[in-house]
């Protein structure tokens, strides 16, 4: 990579197993790029080939919420400015082509040129670890309801006595009395049954567990942000979305 003379800005882009940083100068001319490893000793490595935060105006990283999230806290830990910015848009890709050292001095122009997204969440107090319980929380939910509508499927074609037993019946109320019944009848009934019960176990089982991830959010939200509990008609999950999109620095919201 050239050596830098004045001031220059960074770009990386972002991948799982690679990042590639490229240099440009203050006309936003490319000095070069080099790609490591994503794990630590890369970042160490790429950070070490860094002129220093004095020479660095600012570094745009790609993923700062995915997979530059770690490169993202090691660059400011050293000192160095970080700014998130976006994956160039399609048109520009077209045009200029698709690599990894494209991406990565399109992320340093877009930087350069204040067309960044501000400054990165910062992904290591208490937003990330409300993230963290909500992103599984949603999965749980996920699950549930793949369970419920595979249930709502089962007992359309289920025996006319299994299916009379349970029409009419709230999603809740229909899983938790399938959770207790015992298989009993025909063959077919039985069967049927059986295969029911099972999935509403696996539905209140997944339940439990969703609700235990809502109530470490909402101890979380009680202690660092309880004006958005204090909302009206916000739940813990609207107030845990709003405290992540937020991020630990509002400033990104105004």
């Amino acid at each position: 990579m050239t050596p830098p003379n004045g001031t220059v800005w960074a770009g990386i882009d972002t991948h799982t197993d690679t990042h590639t940083i490229a240099l440009i100068d203050e006309r936003g001319r490319p000095l070069g790029a080099e790609t490591f490893t994503a794990d630590p000793d890369g970042y160490d490595r790429l950070i070490g080939m860094l002129p220093g935060p004095d020479v660095v105006a600012a570094v745009g990283v790609e993923g700062t919420s995915s997979f530059g999230a770690a490169l993202a806290r090691r660059l400011a830990a050293a000192g160095y400015e970080v700014r998130e910015v976006l994956r160039p848009k399609r048109n520009v890709r077209r045009r200029e082509g698709k690599s990894d050292p494209i991406d990565a001095v399109a992320a340093a122009r877009s930087v350069m040129a204040g067309d960044d997204a501000g400054l990165p969440k910062s992904s290591d107090g208490w937003v990330e670890a409300l993230r963290h319980l909500n992103t599984q929380r949603a999965q749980l939910v996920s699950a549930m309801t793949a369970i419920s509508n595979s249930a709502n499927g089962l007992l359309v074609t289920a025996p006319e006595s299994v299916r009379e037993r349970y029409r009419g019946l709230g999603s809740e109320t229909r899983m938790n009395r399938l959770a207790e019944c015992r298989p009993a009848g025909g063959l077919v009934e039985r069967s049927a049954l059986a295969a029911l019960r099972s999935a509403a176990k696996a539905w209140k089982a997944l339940k439990r567990q969703s609700g235990l991830l809502e109530e470490r959010m909402r101890e979380i939200l009680e202690v660092h942000a309880r004006p958005l509990l204090d909302m009206y008609c916000a739940g813990t999950v609207i107030a845990a979305t709003l405290a992540i999109v937020a991020g630990d620095n509002p400033v990104r919201c105004v």
